[in-house]
C-alpha cells in the first residue's frame, strides 16, 4: 500500500490520525554489491512490515550521509545539515497532514544518528506525534548473534549484506556468485576496539572471494520483519 499510488482524497482518509512508514537508503559504494543495496533493502523490509500491518509506505528517501564511501567508488551523499533539514521539513509535512505515528526504516547506518536527532527534535515540537525507527543493520546484528554466535556481525558489501540483498530482489547486480543453500557466517576476524570510547568507522576494500547465500538472506529478514512487527503491534494498539 504506496501512498504514491492514491489520490488526494483517498489519502486524507486513510491515513487521518494515523501511521505511516517512510524507508530511507543511501546511494554509495558497496564494494562487488548494487550501489542503492541499502535502499533496495529497506523499502523491501517497509513494505512487508507495511503490508503485515496495514500501515502505507511513503516514497524511499534515497540519498544519505556517507561521506565515509567517497573516496572508494561511486558515491552520491549529502551533508549532515541538509540530511538533517530536509528529514526534519519531510516529517513535518507529514504531521501536517494529520500522521499521528511515523516509522522510519532505516537501511543506511551513517543516517542512524541524525535521524534519532531528528526524531528528538520533532517529538520536542509536537508531543502527541510518535516516531519510531527501525534500525535494519543495528536489528540485523542481533539477530545474526542470536542465531550464529556472539561474534558474528552484520558486515558492508559482503556475505552478510550480500545474502539479504539476493533474498529481497532478483534484478540487483551481485558481482559474486549466488547459492540458495544456507551459508553460516562467520565471526569477524578479531581487531582492536575500544570499548568505552567512540572512534569513526572507516570502510576498506571487499573482496568478492565469497558467495550470497538466499536461504541466509531469507532468515534474516524474515526474523527482523517478525520481531519489528511483533514489537509494532504492541505498541500501536
Amino acid at each position: 500500500m504506496e501512498i504514491k499510488y492514491f489520490h488526494s482524497k483517498k489519502l486524507i482518509k486513510m491515513v487521518r490520525d494515523g501511521s505511516i512508514i517512510i524507508p530511507i537508503g543511501s546511494l554509495e559504494w558497496h564494494g562487488p554489491i548494487a550501489t542503492g543495496s541499502d535502499s533496495i533493502i529497506a523499502e523491501f523490509i517497509a513494505k512487508a512490515v507495511g503490508s503485515k500491518l496495514n500501515i502505507p509506505v511513503a516514497p524511499l528517501i534515497p540519498y544519505g550521509f556517507s561521506y565515509e564511501h567517497r573516496e572508494l567508488g561511486f558515491t552520491v551523499s549529502v551533508s549532515i545539515s541538509t540530511f538533517k533539514a530536509y528529514l526534519y521539513e519531510v516529517l513535518v509535512e507529514f504531521v501536517r497532514n494529520n500522521i499521528r505515528n511515523i516509522i522510519i526504516v532505516n537501511g543506511h547506518g551513517g543516517n542512524t544518528s541524525i535521524i534519532r536527532a531528528v526524531m528528538v527534535d520533532l517529538k520536542s515540537t509536537y508531543s502527541s506525534v510518535n516516531t519510531y525507527l527501525i534500525d535494519v543493520w543495528n536489528v540485523f546484528s542481533k539477530v545474526l548473534k542470536e542465531k550464529f554466535g556472539s561474534g558474528v556481525q552484520s558486515d558492508h558489501g559482503g556475505v552478510v549484506e550480500s545474502s539479504i540483498l539476493a533474498y529481497v530482489s532478483s534484478d540487483v547486480e551481485i558481482d559474486v556468485k549466488t547459492i540458495n543453500e544456507l551459508v553460516t557466517p562467520k565471526a569477524s576476524d578479531s581487531t582492536k576496539r575500544l570499548k568505552y570510547v567512540f572512534k569513526p568507522w572507516l570502510p576498506q576494500e571487499v573482496s568478492n572471494e565469497f558467495k550470497a547465500s538466499r536461504k541466509l538472506g531469507e532468515i534474516l529478514v524474515n526474523e527482523l520483519i517478525n520481531k519489528v512487527v511483533d514489537e509494532l503491534e504492541e505498541e500501536l494498539k
